[in-house]
C-alpha cells in the first residue's frame, strides 16, 4: 500500500524526557522508547501531494508512549486511520495577508465610489455598538444567503443523494464543496433537522482549507493622503465599544460595517463615497482616509494619543502574567515494548502549560489556595498510577517500586514520599516586547506545589455532560468505553472537554514563583481586576484570538519557550458528533464510592478500583479513573502563511485562549499541519451547540461557578462573598 499524504495531527501532551533508571539496565530500552513514539507520528508524504483533508482520526494519543519529542514516521500499514485525500485545488487561495500590518495595494485609484462588498457598511453604529461578532456574522448577506445554500448542499449533495459522513468522508468533491461553504459561515455541526442529520452532515476532517478570515476596510496608498485635510478625532469611546476588540485592526473591522450615514454623522463630513484605512497592530497605529464628493479627510491615531488602543504585545503580556509552566517528575512502570518481554521501572518527565481562574478566599495563615487550569490530557497520571493497567504483564512486581514522584535525582528514592514537589518554570525577569523569551528547560525550576499531598484532590471540576446520537467510527475499538452496544449511534453522561480545573496550594513566600504581578497586590482591591474576564457569548472566528505557553522550540528537544500565536479567523466545529479512540481523555483522581461507579460503570470497571493500588506504611493514596469524551465546540485558528507566528506544539497544551478585548475564551489542546498550514485546536468555553440536556449551550466557566456555589466555596472574582 503506497503511503500517499503527508500530514501530521497531535495532542499535546508536554514535553516528556525519558531518564535512565537505576533499578533496572535500560539503556537499549530506552532507545526503543524513543523510536516508538505514538503521539506525533508524521505520515511522509511520497509523491509531494498537497490537495488533502486532515482528519482528526490521525491524533493518536497512545497512552503508553513515552517521548512525543521524537516524531517516528509510521509505515502505511500502521496507519489505522487512513486520511482521505480531499483538499481545494488551489490552497493558495486561503492565504490573506497578516493583519499585524495592513496590506498595501500597487494598483492606481480609481474615482471614488462606494466599497462593492455586499456585506460592507451594513450596521448603524449604535447597533453594531450592542452586538457581539457572533451576531453581526449572522445578520450579513453572505452568512444568510450561503447557510441556504449549504443546506440545499448538505441535503443534496454534489450527486443529489445527500451528504452522510457516518458513510463516506474522503470523497474529494464533497470535502471541497463542504469547506467552500465553512469559510463564509465560521462554523459547521449545527445543521440538519434532527440530531441524526446533524450527525451525517458533521464534516470529521480538519479544516484546514475551511477558515474564515475577516474584513477590513481597503488600504490606501500614500500618495493617496495628497491633498487630504488632516482632522483631529478621539477614537477613545470608538475603540472601548467596538465589539471587535481593542486593536487597530479591529477599528478597521468595525469601520468596514458601519453605515455612511452613521459614519458621517460620527466624523462629522458629509457625503461620504469611501473609506480606507491602514492600521499596525505592532506598532498600535491606525490611519483613516475618507473620501467625499469634494475632499478627502485624514485622521491618525496610535497608543499615546488613545490609550485604549492597544497591540499584541498587550494581549501576550496579559497571558504571561497569568501563566507558567508545569514540570511533573514521575517513577513508573512501563509497558513491554513490542517483540520484548522487558517490564521496567523507570523515571519520566513532562511539562505543560498552566494558568490562573481564580483564588479561594480562605484565613489559611501559610498558604494561598488557587483555582487553575490547563488540560486534562497534560495532568493525567493514569499511566503512573493505575495498576490495572500493568497487571497482565507482570503484577507480581508492583509493590517491589510503588509508583509516585522524584525530586531531583533519580537514585534517590524517597520512600516516605514527602517533600516532593511538582516544579513550575517562568522566564526570568524581563520587558516583553514582540520576541519571546525563551526559557532553559530544566534550569531555574521552582518547588511551587506539594505532590503527593495534593495530586489526588487537586482536580476539582471537569465538565461533564450528557449526549446522544454520536456516531462510532469503524475503525477503532470502542467497547471499552461503550460496553458491548451494537448501535454505531450512542450516548454517554461522560461529555466534555479537554479541560480540568485544578485546586492547589502554595506556600505564600512562593507565590513569586509562579505569579509575580500578583504578589504585590494581593489582598488588596486590585486583585479582583487582576482575575480574567468571563462571558457568555458565542465567540466567532472574526474576532482576533491570542495564545501563549511554554512549548519546545521547534527544532530543539531540550528548551521550552514562552511563545505565543495571534489568530485572525477560523472555524468552529460546533461539536464533535464522530468520534474516535483518540478523542477520550484520562484523569487520575481521589476514590469516592460513588463516583466510582457512576464513572466507571462500563463494563463494571468500577470493582477493579475498590482496593488501593498505592499503600504502605503511614500512606494510603486510593484513586480511580475518569474518562472524558472531548466534543465540546472546537476553535481550530487561522494562521497566515506569511504570519510571523507559528502554532504551538508540545508543552503548548493548556495555554489560555483570549480574544482582542481581553476575554477569557477557551484553552490550547491541540496542533495539526500539513505542507501548507497549520491550526491549533482550542476547546471554546462557550458551546454553540444546543445538542445537550434541555436544549442548553452549556457554559463551562458558567458550571465551574455553579459548583463553586454548590459548594459553598467563594473566590475573589468568580463566586465572591457577597456582603
Amino acid at each position: 500500500m503506497k503511503n500517499n499524504f503527508s500530514k501530521k495531527l497531535k495532542y499535546f501532551i508536554g514535553m516528556v524526557t525519558l531518564l535512565p533508571s537505576f533499578i533496572f539496565n535500560v539503556s537499549c530500552v530506552i532507545e526503543k522508547n524513543n523510536s516508538e513514539n505514538k503521539n506525533n507520528e508524521i505520515n511522509q508524504n511520497d509523491d509531494g501531494n498537497n490537495n488533502q483533508t486532515i482528519n482528526p482520526n490521525k491524533i493518536i494519543d497512545d497512552e503508553n508512549q513515552k517521548n512525543p519529542h521524537d516524531n517516528q514516521t509510521i509505515k502505511p500499514e500502521e496507519n489505522l486511520n487512513p486520511i482521505p485525500e480531499v483538499q481545494p485545488k488551489n490552497p493558495e487561495e486561503n492565504s490573506i495577508p497578516n493583519p499585524n500590518s495592513n496590506p498595501q495595494t500597487n494598483e492606481p485609484e480609481a474615482s471614488p465610489t462606494r466599497n462593492e462588498s455586499k456585506d460592507s457598511h451594513l450596521f448603524e453604529l449604535e447597533k453594531i455598538k450592542k452586538l457581539t461578532p457572533y451576531e453581526i456574522l449572522k445578520e450579513t448577506k453572505t452568512f444568510k444567503e450561503e447557510t441556504k445554500k449549504f443546506e440545499d448542499f448538505l441535503k443534496k449533495g454534489p450527486y443529489n443523494n445527500g451528504i452522510d459522513f457516518t458513510f463516506l468522508n474522503s470523497d474529494k468533491e464533497i470535502n471541497e464543496g463542504y469547506w467552500n461553504f465553512v469559510k463564509n459561515l465560521g462554523e459547521y455541526g449545527n445543521l440538519g433537522e434532527t440530531q441524526i442529520k446533524r450527525t451525517k452532515y458533521y464534516n470529521p476532517n480538519i479544516p484546514l482549507y475551511g477558515m474564515m478570515t475577516q474584513k477590513y476596510l481597503d488600504t490606501f496608498e500614500e500618495l493617496e493622503k495628497n491633498g487630504a485635510i488632516n482632522k483631529n478625532f478621539s477614537f477613545n469611546d470608538l475603540i472601548k465599544n467596538n465589539p471587535f476588540g481593542f486593536l487597530p485592526s479591529n477599528l478597521s473591522q468595525m469601520l468596514f460595517y458601519i453605515n455612511f450615514s452613521s459614519l458621517e454623522q460620527l466624523f462629522s463630513v458629509k457625503n461620504i463615497t469611501k473609506i480606507k484605512s491602514r492600521f499596525n497592530d505592532i506598532d498600535g497605529t491606525f490611519e483613516l482616509l475618507i473620501f467625499t464628493t469634494e475632499n478627502k479627510y485624514y485622521f491618525q491615531t496610535d497608543k499615546e494619543k488613545d490609550n485604549a488602543l492597544k497591540s499584541d504585545v498587550d494581549f501576550f503580556k496579559y497571558i504571561y502574567d497569568r501563566s507558567f509552566e508545569i514540570i511533573f517528575k514521575t517513577k513508573q512502570w512501563e509497558f513491554p515494548h513490542k517483540f520484548s518481554n522487558q517490564f521496567r521501572f523507570t523515571h519520566t518527565q513532562k511539562s505543560g502549560t498552566v494558568w490562573v481562574i481564580d483564588r479561594i478566599t480562605n484565613t489559611d495563615p501559610e498558604y494561598w489556595e488557587f483555582l487553575l487550569a490547563t488540560n486534562i490530557h497534560v495532568f493525567n497520571l493514569t499511566n503512573t498510577f493505575d495498576k490495572t493497567i500493568y497487571e497482565k504483564y507482570n503484577k507480581d512486581v508492583w509493590n517491589t517500586n510503588l509508583p509516585g514522584f522524584w525530586a531531583n535525582n533519580t537514585r534517590d528514592q524517597n520512600l516516605e514520599r514527602k517533600n516532593v514537589y511538582l516544579k513550575t518554570n517562568r522566564g526570568d525577569t524581563f520587558e516583553l516586547n514582540n520576541d519571546f523569551v525563551v526559557i532553559d528547560n530544566g534550569k531555574n525550576l521552582s518547588d511551587s506545589f506539594s505532590a503527593y499531598d495534593q495530586y489526588l484532590t487537586a482536580p476539582y471540576f471537569i465538565p461533564r455532560y450528557n449526549v446522544s446520537n454520536i456516531y462510532l467510527n469503524d475503525r477503532d475499538d470502542l467497547e471499552k468505553f461503550f460496553g458491548s452496544n451494537k448501535t454505531k449511534h450512542v450516548k454517554t453522561n461522560n461529555a466534555g472537554a479537554d479541560f480540568i480545573t485544578l485546586r492547589l496550594k502554595i506556600k505564600k513566600n512562593k507565590l513569586k514563583n509562579i505569579f509575580p504581578s500578583l504578589e504585590n497586590i494581593i489582598g488588596t482591591n486590585k486583585e479582583k481586576d487582576w482575575y480574567i474576564n468571563f462571558n457568555q457569548n458565542h465567540f466567532s472566528p472574526l474576532k482576533t484570538q491570542f495564545y501563549a505557553g511554554y512549548p519546545l522550540k521547534r527544532n530543539d528537544n531540550q528548551n521550552s519557550e514562552f511563545r505565543g500565536v495571534k489568530s485572525t479567523g477560523g472555524a468552529i466545529s460546533s461539536q464533535k458528533r464522530i468520534i474516535y479512540e483518540n478523542d477520550f481523555q484520562k484523569l487520575w483522581l481521589k476514590y469516592d464510592k460513588d463516583l466510582n461507579k457512576e464513572y466507571n460503570s462500563v463494563n463494571d470497571n468500577w470493582k477493579k478500583y475498590e482496593t488501593s493500588f498505592i499503600k504502605g506504611d503511614g500512606f494510603d493514596e486510593h484513586g480511580m479513573p475518569l474518562t472524558i469524551l472531548s466534543q465540546f465546540s472546537q476553535l481550530y485558528t487561522y494562521i497566515p502563511n506569511d504570519s510571523k507566528f507559528k502554532a504551538l506544539i508540545q508543552g503548548g497544551s493548556g495555554s489560555m485562549v483570549i480574544d482582542s478585548s481581553f476575554n477569557l475564551i477557551g484553552i490550547v489542546n491541540t496542533h495539526a499541519t500539513d505542507e501548507k498550514n497549520e491550526t491549533n485546536g482550542i476547546n471554546l468555553f462557550q458551546s454553540i451547540s444546543s445538542d445537550y440536556k434541555e436544549n442548553t449551550k452549556p457554559n463551562i466557566m458558567e458550571d465551574l461557578r455553579k459548583k463553586l456555589q454548590s459548594d459553598k466555596i467563594q473566590t475573589i472574582k468568580l463566586n465572591p462573598n457577597k456582603v
